[in-house]
């Protein structure tokens, strides 16, 4: 009895959890194989299955973006669900599995670095960067003079923010003092 294609994919996924050397290779060929049938059938549903079984610090939006790339399969994340887009739809691209095939999915990821994301301490920088921006543009004239007032006001309520680390306190002494209260 043959294997079904689905069946097919669901033992590649399950194999996308070990040797990280070798995976980006391994889901490449994955991404090669649902790309092929693609072309063939038009079937292009696995492509949310892929998606799933990627562990998120393995780049999964730039796997998506492999796929934007070098043909007209595309994913919502917010319903799962894949399709292909039309010649007349806007940011069609047509199926190319030479150029595919040539460049792995782990390349573009490397090209095109995901956005960084900052920790507590990094936001808490920024947020105190903000006011002296505001009124650089204030000064710069880059504000328009309608909104100057309120630009001032922001800036002042920003500056005057006080982020302190807040400890929470043990269960224990929450009771205390909300029977205190």
């Amino acid at each position: 009895m043959a294997i079904s294609f689905s069946q097919k994919m669901a033992k590649r996924f399950q194999h996308i959890t070990t040797n990280a050397a070798a995976i980006n290779e391994y889901i490449h060929e994955t991404c090669l194989m649902i790309f092929d049938h693609a072309v063939e059938s038009g079937d292009c549903r696995m492509v949310h299955s892929l998606y799933e079984a990627m562990p998120a610090s393995f780049r999964r939006e730039k796997m998506l973006d492999w796929f934007k790339e070098f043909s007209p399969i595309r994913y919502n994340k917010s319903t799962g669900k894949v399709g292909l887009l039309t010649e007349k739809m806007k940011g069609f691209v047509p199926f190319d599995r030479e150029a595919a095939a040539e460049t792995p999915w782990h390349v573009l990821a490397d090209r095109d670095p995901e956005a960084k994301t900052f920790d507590f301490a990094e936001m808490v920088k920024m947020i105190q960067r903000m006011a002296k921006q505001i009124e650089s543009k204030v000064e710069k004239g880059l504000v328009p003079e309608e909104d100057i007032p309120t630009a001032h006001a922001l800036a002042s309520r920003i500056a005057k923010l006080d982020v302190k680390r807040i400890n929470p306190k043990p269960a224990n002494e929450q009771a205390e003092e909300q029977a205190a209260a």
